[in-house]
C-alpha cells in the first residue's frame, strides 16, 4: 500500500470513527416555508431535471467522496446503487491512486456496471499543476476513461493539502491547467472545493474560464481538516495537529 492509498483509507477510517463536523452548520439556519395551500396534487409533482444536459430524477448529486484504496471499492459500489436506483448523479473521490497504482482502478471502475445519469470524474487542481501538457491530457484521459466519466471534477484542494502532514500544496499555473482541460476535452468541467468553500472573487475568476460548473464545497458538515487533524494527531506531528485544529 503506497502512501496515497494509506492515506484514503485512513481518511474513510477517521470520518467513521471520530468527530469531524465543523464546527458550526450553515443548514441548520435554513428553514423551509410551509406552503399550507399549494394548489398541486402530490402526483402531479416533478422533481426531474436537467443538469450538463444529462437528466435526473431529482436535483441531488453524490459528490465524490473516496476510491483508490481497497476498501474504496465497496463504498463506491453501494453509492453507486443508490445512485442507479434513484437516478441521480454520482461522482467519485480523487482517482490519483489509480494514476499511481492501475491496480486500483477498479475501485472507481465500479461505477461503469450501474446505470447511472451523470457521472462524474475527479482529480486535484495540486496534481494538474505539476504535469506538463502531455502529461496532463493523458493523465485526464485515463481518469474520464476510468470511469466512463459525463463531466470532470478539479478539486481546490490547497487547503487541505497544507494542513496535511505529506501535503503537496502547488498551486502555481492552475488556471492555465483548467483551461487546457477544457480546450482539449469535449467534457463538463465542474470545479469544486473540499469544504472550504469558493468566495465571489474566486468564482468571478474561474467564470472567465470554460467551465460548467462551480460546487461552492462550502464550510459545513464533514471538515477535511478535521480529518487531518486527527491524522497529524496519530502522527505525532504537533506542527500540523495544530494547523488542522485551527
Amino acid at each position: 500500500m503506497n502512501q496515497t492509498e494509506k492515506r484514503k483509507a485512513e481518511h474513510v477510517d477517521i470520518a467513521i470513527n471520530e468527530d469531524v463536523r465543523a464546527n458550526y452548520n450553515f443548514w441548520d439556519d435554513v428553514r423551509l416555508i410551509h406552503n399550507a395551500l399549494p394548489e398541486i396534487d402530490i402526483d402531479d409533482i416533478d422533481t426531474s431535471t436537467r443538469f450538463l444536459e444529462k437528466k435526473l430524477k431529482a436535483p441531488i448529486i453524490i459528490s465524490g467522496m473516496t476510491g483508490g484504496y481497497r476498501g474504496g471499492k465497496r463504498i463506491n459500489e453501494v453509492l453507486a446503487k443508490v445512485a442507479e436506483n434513484y437516478q441521480i448523479g454520482m461522482g467519485v473521490g480523487s482517482q490519483r491512486s489509480a494514476l499511481e497504482n492501475k491496480s486500483l482502478e477498479d475501485t472507481y471502475g465500479i461505477v461503469k456496471d450501474f446505470d447511472i445519469p451523470l457521472k462524474i470524474a475527479n482529480i486535484g487542481a495540486s496534481q494538474i499543476v505539476r504535469w506538463n501538457k502531455k502529461e496532463l491530457i493523458r493523465s485526464i484521459d485515463r481518469i474520464i476513461r476510468m470511469i466512463d466519466a459525463d463531466a470532470l471534477a478539479i478539486c481546490l484542494n490547497f487547503l487541505q493539502e497544507i494542513i496535511q502532514p505529506e501535503g503537496e500544496a502547488y498551486a502555481k499555473g492552475c488556471m492555465n491547467s483548467i483551461e487546457i482541460i477544457t480546450k482539449e476535452f469535449d467534457i463538463p468541467v465542474i470545479v469544486k472545493e473540499t469544504g472550504a468553500g469558493i468566495s465571489g472573487d474566486v468564482a468571478g475568476r474561474l467564470a472567465k474560464l470554460d467551465i460548467s460548473a462551480i460546487d461552492v464545497g462550502g464550510y459545513g458538515g464533514t471538515s477535511f481538516a478535521a480529518i487531518e487533524y486527527y491524522r497529524a494527531k496519530k502522527m505525532n506531528d504537533w506542527l500540523y495537529e495544530r494547523l488542522g485544529k485551527t
